[in-house]
């Protein structure tokens, strides 16, 4: 019966039912009267929001009106629904049936929640930011993404993201029937019209009035819809429980791919690979599915009607709701792809409200853009990874697997300490010449010989680094009385099962007492008496608190948390920027040598600043790109004048681990920093580093030598090698200059 639903699904979707259909007629008045609309006339034209992914609801474009002219209107001809003869908005242009449906299950796997965030404008066919002045690419670094930061899918991973270590898989299934698009000069809707009529000249008071139009109509308008249905899921697997439980994210993204199939086709690829699939649900210790397994799952369908929860995994066991759901596609379909252009760019170019909201649409969204900033440190491996700057990265070996995680369950390590014994008995003549030998699994170590005591004290201390805790292995003293290498008594011994924690026990031997303690710490994630039990690894609530997800913050949250945290500085305490033309004076002077010093600005940093060095580049204001390399000493601070409520700030590597804790508490309270190269860009007020700086503790050397100013960048404490002189550097491009050293 299965295969009878699967055959019947293909020949419907391939039906040629005298398709595809895209030649128009004019109809008369009283054609045109009695025609209905196609099907999703109105899902162009529609005000739509890349932030949220979501469309408004709000129509841009008027769809309603049908009329050429004399009554008349453009007819063409449904394949899907009978040949009716169906209207189009007099706005729609190239509206067409299309041949075939395409029922192939696609899946994509994230490493993290930022890479789903940046991929989360993929239903968007064209590239949107095309009319506006925002970055075309976000770096691997810096941004993780400029659109699509709050719609539900990045709403759902981010939240998980908070939970534990996650990566997400996305399996989908679609179907298209028709599509149209917007005409290139379209009639706008009376509302809109007369809302962006309203508009006042764009200006900071006024910028209330041009958000309120946003939050209505979006950022966006549709201008090209594909229609028809599609069923989304986007699971979250836990890293380092998949890991543990001897899989890869790949394996059950296949084998997720592989269930949902089995409701669409059975061919002989898909039968291999659910046999492969059945094989490695044995490591799961249970009959269940891979998708009953991995369940954190949001499932979205769009188009037709279908009410079921989980349908894209659990459809095979009633085929015929997929055969219903694709029927209903005809006459209620939804957008499943769109291209999409900027809201101004509906206005004349002389229109009052053109460049303002251009200007409130571009502050939109880089305010929602989320930027890369690892919250977190790698308690094991180091950060190596080109995809993802934030992961740590391990040397894969039999306890623990090149994501950090552990191998497997029961993973731990094993410390055995302070071995001791009381009223020892093996010579009749003499006293104990005692050792202790301690086995676990094929491990075994052996203390030196204490001779003639028969109350020793070892005083060996015995790491068995990485184990695995399990039934079959216990841990086992064996204590002899060592008279010579070829003679030895055995006094006893006893074998216990491992717990973890610190434990201090005793066992009697055949005469005397032995004395032992050990410790198990379990390994990363795992937890429990036996280091059996899974641990997640949420995020600490403060950070939580700051990131948007776990390894990135909101670029509208940065100066808003520091406006909320630092006090208010006066206009005297702030930098200002120079103009463009005293940098060039500044550099000019810069390479004789004999640039003055800028009396507010260096003598505060003296008083303020703990640090032996002081760099400053003349101006952040025309920067198109700033070079940071490694810096020298975890004393060195390079400071980026140039803006007027910030300043920011280079640091290098601190030199201890309680510095390093200090700086990553403190700049949790408002100073948000990403990393550019090797180096930490910082953004923080004055006061907020005095605070720091205080926190960290740098000692300041007594007395100062006067400043030495370099005349290129070579000099400076970055990377040569990266950075250009002030004679060679890009325009845009200014060089750090050294103002002053603590002797």
């Amino acid at each position: 019966m299965p295969r009878l639903w699967h055959l019947l699904l293909l020949c419907w979707a391939w039906s040629p039912q005298c398709l595809p259909s895209s030649v128009s007629f004019i109809g008369t008045p009283q054609q045109c009267e009695k025609a209905h609309f196609v099907p999703g006339y109105n899902l162009g034209g529609e005000g739509f929001d890349i932030v949220t992914m979501e469309r408004k609801g709000a129509y841009v474009i008027d769809t309603e009106t049908w009329n050429l002219g004399n009554g008349t209107c453009r007819l063409y001809t449904n394949g899907y629904m009978n040949r009716e003869s169906q209207k189009v908005p007099a706005a729609m242009v190239d509206w067409r049936t299309l041949p075939k449906c395409s029922l192939k299950v696609s899946s994509t796997q994230y490493d993290s929640v930022e890479t789903l965030v940046n991929d989360s404008t993929s239903s968007v066919s064209n590239d949107w930011k095309i009319g506006l002045e925002i970055p075309v690419t976000p770096s691997a670094t810096v941004g993780a993404g400029l659109g699509g930061s709050h719609s539900k899918e990045s709403t759902f991973a981010m939240q998980k993201s908070k939970q534990d270590r996650y990566s997400f898989l996305s399996h989908s299934v679609y179907c298209s029937f028709y599509r149209y698009r917007m005409a290139t000069k379209p009639p706008l809707s009376y509302d809109f019209k007369s809302s962006v009529n309203s508009l006042p000249s764009y200006s900071r008071k006024t910028e209330p009035s041009y958000r309120s139009l946003i939050d209505t109509y979006g950022t966006h308008f549709i201008t090209q819809v594909s229609l028809g249905g599609e069923i989304k899921a986007n699971t979250a697997l836990r890293t380092c429980q998949t890991t543990m439980n001897g899989l890869s994210e790949t394996e059950v993204k296949d084998c997720l791919s592989v269930e949902a199939s089995a409701s669409f086709a059975s061919t002989a690829s898909i039968k291999a690979e659910f046999k492969h699939c059945q094989e490695k649900k044995k490591k799961l210790g249970s009959n269940q599915s891979f998708s009953s397994t991995f369940n954190e799952r949001t499932t979205e369908i769009i188009g037709g009607n279908l009410n079921e929860a989980d349908i894209l995994f659990d459809g095979q066991s009633n085929p015929s709701v997929y055969s219903n759901w694709l029927s209903s596609l005809k006459t209620t379909p939804d957008v499943v792809r769109y291209n999409i252009n900027p809201l101004h760019t509906l206005l004349p170019s002389d229109h009052i409200a053109r460049d303002g909201l251009k200007q409130e649409v571009q502050k939109y969204i880089m305010k929602n853009a989320v930027l890369k900033k690892c919250s977190e440190t790698c308690n094991i491996g180091h950060r190596s990874s080109k995809r993802d700057p934030c992961a740590c990265v391990c040397n894969s070996n039999q306890n623990i697997k090149s994501n950090c995680c552990p191998a497997g369950k029961g993973l731990a390590t094993l410390k055995v300490f302070n071995l001791y014994a009381e009223g020892l008995y093996g010579d009749e003549w003499s006293q104990t010449d005692g050792s202790v030998e301690v086995i676990y699994g094929d491990k075994n170590k052996r203390t030196a010989i204490i001779s003639n005591n028969d109350n020793p004290k070892w005083p060996e201390t015995f790491e068995f680094g990485p184990i695995v805790i399990n039934m079959k292995n216990q841990l086992t003293f064996d204590v002899y009385d060592e008279d010579t290498y070829w003679n030895s008594d055995w006094l006893g011994g006893c074998s216990f099962n491992l717990r973890r924690g610190k434990v201090s026990e005793s066992c009697m031997l055949n005469h005397g007492t032995f004395f032992f303690s050990y410790i198990v710490e379990c390994a990363q994630s795992l937890g429990g008496d036996e280091c059996q039990e899974y641990l997640p690894s949420p995020m600490s609530p403060s950070l939580a608190k700051v990131f948007y997800t776990r390894n990135g913050v909101l670029l509208g949250e940065i100066g808003k948390r520091n406006a909320e945290s630092l006090p208010i500085m006066r206009e005297h305490e702030l930098i200002a920027r120079p103009s463009e033309e005293r940098v060039v004076l500044k550099e000019k002077r810069q390479r004789r040598g004999d640039l003055p010093h800028e009396p507010v600005h260096i003598e505060r940093l003296k008083k303020t600043l703990m640090v032996h060095e002081v760099w400053l580049l003349p101006s952040a204001g025309p920067a198109k790109e700033l070079y940071f390399g490694a810096l020298p000493s975890p004393s060195v601070l390079c400071v980026v004048a140039g803006l007027r409520s910030s300043v920011t700030v280079n640091y290098g590597t601190l030199e201890t681990d309680e510095q390093q804790e200090l700086w990553n508490r403190e700049r949790m309270r408002g100073s948000l920093s990403w990393t550019v190269g090797e180096g930490l860009l910082e953004m923080a007020s004055w006061g907020m580093l005095q605070n720091i700086l205080k926190a960290l503790r740098i000692p300041v050397p007594a007395g100062t030598s006067q400043p030495a100013m370099p005349h290129d960048c070579l000099d400076s404490p970055l990377d040569p090698k990266r950075v250009p002189t002030n004679d060679r550097a890009p325009q845009g491009v200014h060089c750090p200059v050294k103002v002053f050293r603590n002797a």
